[in-house]
């Protein structure tokens, strides 16, 4: 394993990182082990420390370079340029249910849970999973004023009341499911929010 750290030392890292992101995952950002982690990719702790200098550090990116990836794929690139963003909402809310895993409704939503977990606590755990939410909310509502300005979307629409709305509404379904346990919770709440998003027209 010491060959793969000398000669290809950005697949370790990856491999570190995505390693850390199911630990977080699974346990927390609190509870998270750098053993387990280790033991996961068999990877030593010089190799870890070669890449994150210590937990905090590791924790933060995953959030700006895993969370924030995936979240942003999912939910922001499909609306970042559309002028008729209620298909392309419902499309979003359909496909989530669809692909809601074993691990979603046990876990959750790892942006949610890492925002009740740190951003209380930590300052700087607080402003990255800000950006992120507050990217998705800009996205949103981006989206809903180009809907405006072609028709698509009605003129009294409060686009960001709506657009924290949305947001507010799927980190509750994703909550919702965890704490039931039951995929029919979540799929509720977003079957409710594609009927709001299409009251929009």
């Amino acid at each position: 394993m010491e060959s793969k750290e000398t000669y290809n030392p950005e697949e370790t890292r990856s491999q570190i990182l995505q390693a850390a992101f199911k630990e977080i995952y699974v346990y927390g950002f609190q509870a998270a082990s750098l053993k387990r982690i280790l033991e996961n990719v068999n990877h030593s702790k010089g190799a870890l420390y070669h890449h994150f200098p210590n937990k905090k550090e590791l924790g933060l990116c995953v959030i700006n370079e895993m969370i924030d990836v995936n979240m942003y794929a999912f939910f922001m690139a499909p609306l970042k340029e559309t002028d008729n963003p209620i298909p392309v909402l419902c499309d979003i809310f359909q496909k989530k249910i669809d692909t809601l895993t074993i691990q979603e409704i046990k876990y959750g939503c790892p942006l949610n849970n890492l925002t009740q977990e740190m951003a209380s606590i930590d300052k700087e755990f607080y402003e990255s999973l800000k950006i992120i939410s507050d990217k998705w909310i800009f996205t949103i509502e981006q989206s809903l004023k180009r809907g405006k300005k072609s028709g698509n979307i009605r003129n009294d629409v409060d686009e960001n009341g709506v657009s924290i709305f949305i947001v507010a509404s799927i980190e509750g379904a994703f909550g919702l499911g965890k704490t039931t346990e039951s995929p029919k919770f979540f799929e509720q709440c977003m079957l409710q929010l594609n009927f709001f998003v299409q009251s929009l027209k």
